[in-house]
Protein backbone atom coordinates (compact mmCIF):
# COMPACT_ATOMS: atom_id res chain seq x y z
CA UNK A 1 0.00 0.00 0.00
CA UNK A 2 1.22 3.44 -0.91
CA UNK A 3 2.00 6.01 0.83
CA UNK A 4 -1.29 7.89 -0.54
CA UNK A 5 -3.54 5.02 -0.31
CA UNK A 6 -2.19 4.48 3.74
CA UNK A 7 -2.94 7.81 4.54
CA UNK A 8 -6.84 7.80 3.03
CA UNK A 9 -7.20 4.27 4.70
CA UNK A 10 -6.00 5.62 8.22
CA UNK A 11 -8.46 9.35 7.58
CA UNK A 12 -11.29 6.34 7.40
CA UNK A 13 -9.99 3.78 9.57
CA UNK A 14 -9.61 5.18 12.83
CA UNK A 15 -7.34 2.58 14.51
CA UNK A 16 -4.83 4.82 14.98
CA UNK A 17 -6.51 6.83 17.99
CA UNK A 18 -7.33 3.64 19.52
CA UNK A 19 -4.50 1.20 19.24
CA UNK A 20 -2.72 1.02 22.07
CA UNK A 21 -5.53 2.33 24.17
CA UNK A 22 -6.86 -0.42 27.67
CA UNK A 23 -10.03 -1.65 26.30
CA UNK A 24 -13.03 -1.11 28.91
CA UNK A 25 -14.89 -4.06 30.08
CA UNK A 26 -18.02 -2.38 29.75
CA UNK A 27 -18.18 -2.45 25.48
CA UNK A 28 -20.78 -4.03 24.38
CA UNK A 29 -19.57 -7.28 22.83
CA UNK A 30 -23.54 -8.48 21.58
CA UNK A 31 -24.67 -10.48 18.76
CA UNK A 32 -27.35 -7.59 17.50
CA UNK A 33 -29.37 -10.48 15.33
CA UNK A 34 -31.92 -8.06 15.07
CA UNK A 35 -30.68 -5.15 14.17
CA UNK A 36 -31.23 -3.40 10.98
CA UNK A 37 -27.84 -1.50 10.56
CA UNK A 38 -25.43 -4.48 11.22
CA UNK A 39 -26.16 -7.34 8.74
CA UNK A 40 -23.36 -9.61 10.36
CA UNK A 41 -21.93 -9.94 13.75
CA UNK A 42 -18.57 -11.83 14.31
CA UNK A 43 -17.26 -14.24 17.30
CA UNK A 44 -13.57 -15.55 17.40
CA UNK A 45 -10.94 -17.52 19.67
CA UNK A 46 -7.50 -18.11 18.32
CA UNK A 47 -4.92 -20.57 20.43
CA UNK A 48 -1.76 -21.53 18.82
CA UNK A 49 1.00 -23.56 19.45
CA UNK A 50 -0.93 -26.46 21.73
CA UNK A 51 0.80 -29.64 21.41
CA UNK A 52 0.57 -33.01 19.59
CA UNK A 53 -2.48 -33.34 18.17
CA UNK A 54 -3.75 -30.48 18.49
CA UNK A 55 -1.56 -27.91 16.94
CA UNK A 56 -4.26 -25.05 17.43
CA UNK A 57 -7.75 -24.32 18.59
CA UNK A 58 -9.93 -22.03 16.74
CA UNK A 59 -13.43 -20.81 16.15
CA UNK A 60 -14.50 -18.61 13.70
CA UNK A 61 -18.11 -17.76 13.78
CA UNK A 62 -19.89 -15.65 11.40
CA UNK A 63 -23.66 -14.12 12.53
CA UNK A 64 -25.41 -13.64 9.37
CA UNK A 65 -23.53 -13.24 6.40
CA UNK A 66 -21.16 -10.14 5.34
CA UNK A 67 -21.40 -9.55 1.83
CA UNK A 68 -17.58 -9.72 1.20
CA UNK A 69 -16.27 -12.89 -1.12
CA UNK A 70 -13.87 -14.10 0.71
CA UNK A 71 -15.49 -14.92 3.68
CA UNK A 72 -19.27 -15.40 1.94
CA UNK A 73 -20.23 -19.30 1.80
CA UNK A 74 -23.56 -18.68 -0.54
CA UNK A 75 -23.76 -22.20 -0.96
CA UNK A 76 -24.48 -22.93 2.81
CA UNK A 77 -26.82 -20.61 3.58
CA UNK A 78 -30.12 -21.72 5.40
CA UNK A 79 -32.99 -19.73 5.88
CA UNK A 80 -31.82 -15.98 4.54
CA UNK A 81 -28.19 -14.76 4.59
CA UNK A 82 -29.17 -12.81 7.59
CA UNK A 83 -30.57 -15.90 9.62
CA UNK A 84 -27.39 -17.81 8.51
CA UNK A 85 -24.67 -18.62 11.40
CA UNK A 86 -21.52 -20.00 9.74
CA UNK A 87 -19.18 -21.59 12.20
CA UNK A 88 -15.79 -23.62 11.85
CA UNK A 89 -14.25 -24.75 15.24
CA UNK A 90 -12.15 -27.48 16.66
CA UNK A 91 -8.21 -28.40 16.64
CA UNK A 92 -5.88 -29.92 13.50
CA UNK A 93 -6.88 -33.44 14.61
CA UNK A 94 -11.01 -32.57 14.71
CA UNK A 95 -12.85 -30.08 13.14
CA UNK A 96 -15.97 -28.96 12.00
CA UNK A 97 -18.08 -26.43 9.47
CA UNK A 98 -21.47 -26.28 10.52
CA UNK A 99 -23.90 -23.38 9.47
CA UNK A 100 -27.05 -22.95 11.39
CA UNK A 101 -30.55 -21.21 11.18
CA UNK A 102 -30.08 -18.51 14.23
CA UNK A 103 -34.17 -18.37 14.68
CA UNK A 104 -34.78 -21.82 15.20
CA UNK A 105 -31.19 -23.55 15.87
CA UNK A 106 -29.38 -21.15 18.12
CA UNK A 107 -29.68 -19.15 21.41
CA UNK A 108 -28.21 -16.10 21.57
CA UNK A 109 -28.35 -13.57 24.46
CA UNK A 110 -29.16 -10.23 23.14
CA UNK A 111 -26.36 -9.53 26.02
CA UNK A 112 -24.52 -11.65 24.90
CA UNK A 113 -23.40 -13.13 28.09
CA UNK A 114 -24.18 -16.57 26.32
CA UNK A 115 -24.17 -17.85 22.77
CA UNK A 116 -25.14 -21.47 21.76
CA UNK A 117 -24.90 -22.95 18.26
CA UNK A 118 -27.38 -26.13 18.10
CA UNK A 119 -27.73 -29.12 20.48
CA UNK A 120 -24.95 -26.89 22.51
CA UNK A 121 -22.72 -28.15 20.11
CA UNK A 122 -20.62 -24.86 20.88
CA UNK A 123 -21.52 -22.39 23.49
CA UNK A 124 -19.72 -19.04 24.71
CA UNK A 125 -20.11 -18.50 28.32
CA UNK A 126 -19.93 -15.17 30.36
CA UNK A 127 -18.54 -11.92 29.57
CA UNK A 128 -14.92 -10.12 29.34
CA UNK A 129 -12.99 -10.50 31.31
CA UNK A 130 -14.22 -13.70 31.97
CA UNK A 131 -15.42 -16.25 29.08
CA UNK A 132 -15.82 -19.81 28.76
CA UNK A 133 -15.97 -21.66 25.61
CA UNK A 134 -17.01 -25.29 25.26
CA UNK A 135 -17.41 -27.49 22.17
CA UNK A 136 -18.60 -31.04 21.81
CA UNK A 137 -16.81 -33.56 19.75
CA UNK A 138 -14.91 -36.39 20.18
CA UNK A 139 -12.62 -34.45 21.91
CA UNK A 140 -14.69 -32.18 23.73
CA UNK A 141 -13.46 -28.62 24.40
CA UNK A 142 -13.58 -26.94 27.82
CA UNK A 143 -11.69 -23.72 27.86
CA UNK A 144 -12.13 -20.61 30.87
CA UNK A 145 -10.52 -17.61 29.25
CA UNK A 146 -9.15 -14.44 31.40
CA UNK A 147 -9.27 -11.54 28.63
CA UNK A 148 -6.94 -8.80 29.16
CA UNK A 149 -7.52 -4.90 28.41
CA UNK A 150 -4.61 -5.45 25.66
CA UNK A 151 -6.56 -4.86 22.31
CA UNK A 152 -5.61 -4.47 18.78
CA UNK A 153 -7.93 -2.71 16.35
CA UNK A 154 -8.46 -3.95 12.96
CA UNK A 155 -10.79 -2.05 11.62
CA UNK A 156 -12.69 1.47 13.85
CA UNK A 157 -15.25 2.98 11.08
CA UNK A 158 -18.14 3.76 14.15
CA UNK A 159 -21.67 2.70 12.72
CA UNK A 160 -19.76 1.01 9.68
CA UNK A 161 -17.37 -1.84 10.51
CA UNK A 162 -15.64 -2.31 13.74
CA UNK A 163 -13.05 -5.32 14.51
CA UNK A 164 -10.89 -5.32 17.09
CA UNK A 165 -9.09 -8.50 18.83
CA UNK A 166 -7.72 -8.72 22.68
CA UNK A 167 -5.42 -10.78 24.03
CA UNK A 168 -6.61 -13.16 26.71
CA UNK A 169 -4.61 -16.28 29.02
CA UNK A 170 -6.86 -19.11 28.58
CA UNK A 171 -6.62 -23.13 31.43
CA UNK A 172 -8.87 -26.05 30.73
CA UNK A 173 -8.99 -29.16 28.33
CA UNK A 174 -9.63 -30.71 25.03
CA UNK A 175 -9.95 -34.17 25.31
CA UNK A 176 -8.65 -35.52 28.18
CA UNK A 177 -5.29 -33.07 28.02
CA UNK A 178 -5.01 -30.35 29.82
CA UNK A 179 -3.89 -27.00 27.70
CA UNK A 180 -3.02 -23.92 29.05
CA UNK A 181 -1.32 -20.39 26.93
CA UNK A 182 -2.30 -17.62 25.36
CA UNK A 183 -4.97 -17.10 22.61
CA UNK A 184 -7.31 -14.08 21.09
CA UNK A 185 -10.88 -13.09 21.81
CA UNK A 186 -12.32 -11.54 18.94
CA UNK A 187 -15.08 -9.72 18.16
CA UNK A 188 -16.61 -7.21 14.92
CA UNK A 189 -19.47 -6.13 13.61
CA UNK A 190 -20.34 -4.67 10.39
CA UNK A 191 -23.00 -2.93 7.97
CA UNK A 192 -23.17 -4.90 4.39
CA UNK A 193 -25.25 -5.32 1.47
CA UNK A 194 -27.76 -7.76 3.51
CA UNK A 195 -28.42 -4.68 5.92
CA UNK A 196 -30.68 -3.41 3.03
CA UNK A 197 -31.67 -6.65 1.24
CA UNK A 198 -33.07 -10.11 1.87
CA UNK A 199 -32.02 -11.97 -1.37
CA UNK A 200 -28.98 -13.21 -1.71
CA UNK A 201 -26.54 -10.65 -4.39
CA UNK A 202 -24.39 -11.54 -7.04
CA UNK A 203 -20.84 -12.08 -6.42
CA UNK A 204 -20.24 -8.73 -8.89
CA UNK A 205 -21.71 -6.33 -6.44
CA UNK A 206 -19.78 -8.04 -3.17
CA UNK A 207 -17.02 -6.08 -1.07
CA UNK A 208 -14.27 -7.46 -3.59
CA UNK A 209 -11.55 -9.30 -1.45
CA UNK A 210 -10.23 -12.22 -2.97
CA UNK A 211 -7.18 -12.64 -0.69
CA UNK A 212 -7.14 -12.72 2.90
CA UNK A 213 -4.91 -14.11 5.73
CA UNK A 214 -4.46 -13.83 8.97
CA UNK A 215 -1.97 -15.27 11.39
CA UNK A 216 -1.48 -15.69 15.05
CA UNK A 217 1.53 -16.91 17.07
CA UNK A 218 2.66 -16.50 20.44
CA UNK A 219 5.88 -15.29 20.93
CA UNK A 220 6.57 -16.69 24.67
CA UNK A 221 3.86 -17.34 27.62
CA UNK A 222 3.35 -13.62 27.51
CA UNK A 223 3.99 -12.26 24.10
CA UNK A 224 1.77 -12.26 20.87
CA UNK A 225 2.24 -10.92 17.19
CA UNK A 226 -0.75 -10.88 15.19
CA UNK A 227 -0.54 -10.65 10.84
CA UNK A 228 -2.60 -10.13 8.03
CA UNK A 229 -3.59 -8.95 5.16
CA UNK A 230 -6.86 -8.59 3.23
CA UNK A 231 -7.66 -7.44 -0.36
CA UNK A 232 -8.03 -7.74 -4.42
CA UNK A 233 -5.02 -9.57 -4.62
CA UNK A 234 -1.64 -10.25 -2.92
CA UNK A 235 -0.23 -7.58 -5.08
CA UNK A 236 -3.02 -5.04 -3.95
CA UNK A 237 -3.52 -4.90 -0.17
CA UNK A 238 -6.46 -2.44 1.19
CA UNK A 239 -5.65 -3.59 4.34
CA UNK A 240 -1.99 -5.20 6.17
CA UNK A 241 -0.45 -5.04 9.18
CA UNK A 242 1.45 -6.32 11.98
CA UNK A 243 0.23 -5.86 15.52
CA UNK A 244 2.30 -6.67 18.93
CA UNK A 245 1.02 -6.86 22.27
CA UNK A 246 1.54 -8.62 25.47
CA UNK A 247 0.62 -9.11 28.79
CA UNK A 248 2.43 -6.62 30.30
CA UNK A 249 2.66 -4.35 27.27
CA UNK A 250 -0.54 -2.78 25.16
CA UNK A 251 2.39 -2.88 22.16
CA UNK A 252 2.48 -1.22 19.15
CA UNK A 253 0.61 -1.81 15.22
CA UNK A 254 3.09 -1.98 12.20
CA UNK A 255 1.75 -1.05 8.79
CA UNK A 256 4.90 -2.32 6.81
CA UNK A 257 4.08 -5.85 7.27
CA UNK A 258 5.04 -8.01 3.67
CA UNK A 259 3.67 -11.43 3.06
CA UNK A 260 5.96 -13.43 0.71
CA UNK A 261 4.97 -17.11 -0.04
CA UNK A 262 7.72 -19.31 -1.52
CA UNK A 263 6.17 -22.27 -2.20
CA UNK A 264 2.39 -24.16 -2.48
CA UNK A 265 0.86 -26.89 -2.06
CA UNK A 266 1.27 -29.30 -4.81
CA UNK A 267 -2.35 -29.93 -5.38
CA UNK A 268 -4.80 -27.23 -4.91
CA UNK A 269 -7.64 -27.80 -2.35
CA UNK A 270 -11.20 -28.46 -3.65
CA UNK A 271 -13.57 -26.27 -1.46
CA UNK A 272 -17.76 -27.74 -1.09
CA UNK A 273 -18.61 -25.15 -3.52
CA UNK A 274 -16.01 -26.41 -5.92
CA UNK A 275 -13.55 -23.95 -6.00
CA UNK A 276 -10.09 -24.70 -6.89
CA UNK A 277 -8.18 -22.98 -4.00
CA UNK A 278 -4.55 -22.76 -3.88
CA UNK A 279 -2.51 -23.11 -0.53
CA UNK A 280 0.68 -21.68 0.31
CA UNK A 281 3.42 -24.30 1.85
CA UNK A 282 6.21 -22.04 2.94
CA UNK A 283 6.08 -18.30 3.36
CA UNK A 284 7.67 -15.41 5.18
CA UNK A 285 7.05 -12.04 6.39
CA UNK A 286 8.88 -9.11 7.14
CA UNK A 287 7.97 -6.49 9.70
CA UNK A 288 9.29 -2.67 9.69
CA UNK A 289 8.56 0.39 11.85
CA UNK A 290 8.09 3.70 10.71
CA UNK A 291 11.77 4.39 10.53
CA UNK A 292 11.91 1.46 7.73
CA UNK A 293 14.04 -0.59 10.93
CA UNK A 294 13.22 -4.40 10.58
CA UNK A 295 11.62 -5.69 13.49
CA UNK A 296 10.80 -8.96 12.44
CA UNK A 297 11.41 -11.31 9.87
CA UNK A 298 9.97 -14.74 10.35
CA UNK A 299 9.40 -17.93 8.26
CA UNK A 300 6.58 -20.03 8.02
CA UNK A 301 5.76 -24.14 6.80
CA UNK A 302 1.91 -25.17 6.79
CA UNK A 303 1.55 -28.27 7.94
CA UNK A 304 -1.13 -28.99 5.56
CA UNK A 305 -3.85 -29.73 8.24
CA UNK A 306 -6.57 -27.63 6.43
CA UNK A 307 -9.94 -27.56 7.41
CA UNK A 308 -12.84 -26.07 5.05
CA UNK A 309 -14.85 -23.17 6.66
CA UNK A 310 -12.85 -19.73 7.51
CA UNK A 311 -15.52 -17.93 5.42
CA UNK A 312 -14.38 -19.31 1.72
CA UNK A 313 -11.37 -20.68 2.87
CA UNK A 314 -9.42 -22.81 5.30
CA UNK A 315 -7.83 -22.60 8.82
CA UNK A 316 -4.85 -24.63 9.65
CA UNK A 317 -1.35 -24.33 11.74
CA UNK A 318 1.98 -24.26 10.50
CA UNK A 319 5.53 -23.78 12.20
CA UNK A 320 7.72 -20.71 12.59
CA UNK A 321 11.08 -19.80 12.88
CA UNK A 322 13.02 -16.21 12.62
CA UNK A 323 13.92 -12.93 15.06
CA UNK A 324 11.67 -10.72 16.50
CA UNK A 325 13.66 -7.34 17.90
CA UNK A 326 16.82 -9.29 17.09
CA UNK A 327 15.54 -12.05 19.59
CA UNK A 328 15.40 -15.66 18.19
CA UNK A 329 11.69 -17.22 17.94
CA UNK A 330 9.81 -20.31 16.80
CA UNK A 331 6.69 -22.09 17.66
CA UNK A 332 3.32 -22.78 16.26
CA UNK A 333 0.94 -20.52 14.51
CA UNK A 334 -2.45 -20.53 13.82
CA UNK A 335 -3.54 -19.68 10.04
CA UNK A 336 -6.40 -18.42 8.21
CA UNK A 337 -6.16 -18.46 4.55
CA UNK A 338 -8.38 -17.36 1.58
CA UNK A 339 -7.21 -16.97 -2.32
CA UNK A 340 -9.65 -17.05 -4.62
Amino acid sequence: MGPLARRLATTINRTGAVNGVPFASSVAMTPRVHERRYSWVHYGVMAPGLPEPHRQFGVMAILGTSGARCFDNDHAITTTPRDTAYVVSGTAAESSFRTYAMSRECALAADGSRLAFGADELVFEGRVPSVRVRRAGEAPVDLRLEVSDKVAYFSRIPGVYDHWSLLASFRGRIGSDEVEGLCTYEYARGMGPYSLMRRVVPEAVKAPLAAFTYQVLNLSDREQLLLTVAGPSWERPLHQGAWERGLDDHGAMHHDARLAVHTHRAQPLVTPDGRSMRMPATWAWSVRDDAGEVLAELRFRARDDWAYGLGAGYVGSAEFTGTVRGRRVDGGAYVEWVEL
